[in-house]
């Protein structure tokens, strides 16, 4: 129900600061209010996770799942802006609110909250080869003009993509950043088990369990 009135909504309301944030507000407090603690499909960006919370979005666990790829509040803050700034109104806010209700909310929790994370990892190539092209009319929206000779933007897009850093240090440093940041939780602290494609780190701040894009 919920989710109907949300999408009926005109998209052009997210655009503005004001009543977004007293809505998404208002949506988390009433859902979060009636249910269970949430669950956080928490993880970088390109590594499948919309397909597990479309999955568990399937069965009545009574609990409301929340899809975010950052939860450092000022950081949360940051790319809101830069997406309010440079983007036309889209459904893409929605995880942009989520990330900076859900990140006041962790940080305010603390130590008596205790967290259920789902995150995921992918091989760091296929990974970074999607990023990319996810954001490629942005970063480069040149590439995009109808009517350019073919061969010279592959040469270009190549170029691009072997020398854009932001993208490729995303698999080396997103799990410290983020997840040990702020759940305290060191993932290369046990060694990740291969046989069974996850592994299940836990302290008194969160359960998170980690599963490789390949086990899905």
């Amino acid at each position: 129900m919920l989710k109907r009135i949300y999408y009926s909504i005109p998209n052009i309301i997210l655009r503005y600061s004001w009543p977004a944030k007293l809505f998404f507000k208002t949506k988390h407090q009433v859902v979060d209010r009636f249910s269970k603690p949430p669950i956080l499909i928490y993880q970088m960006g390109k590594v499948g996770s919309a397909a597990i919370k479309e999955s568990l979005s399937q069965y009545k666990l009574g609990r409301s799942i929340y899809h975010v790829h950052n939860l450092i509040h000022h950081q949360a803050i940051k790319d809101l802006k830069w997406h309010l700034d440079r983007s036309g109104a889209s459904r893409r806010y929605d995880g942009l609110w989520n990330s900076l209700y859900l990140s006041k909310q962790v940080a305010q929790s603390a130590p008596v909250q205790k967290w259920t994370v789902i995150t995921l990892v992918r091989e760091p190539v296929g990974r970074n080869i999607s990023g990319f092209f996810q954001v490629m009319d942005r970063l480069n929206p040149e590439f995009m003009v109808e009517g350019s000779q073919r061969e010279t933007d592959i040469n270009k897009i190549l170029k691009s993509f072997l020398t854009d850093n932001t993208h490729h240090s995303v698999p080396l440093s997103w799990f410290d950043r983020q997840l040990k940041t702020v759940f305290g939780i060191d993932v290369f602290d046990v060694p990740f088990n291969h046989q069974k494609g996850y592994q299940i780190y836990e302290n008194e701040r969160a359960k998170a369990v980690s599963y490789t894009h390949l086990t899905l």
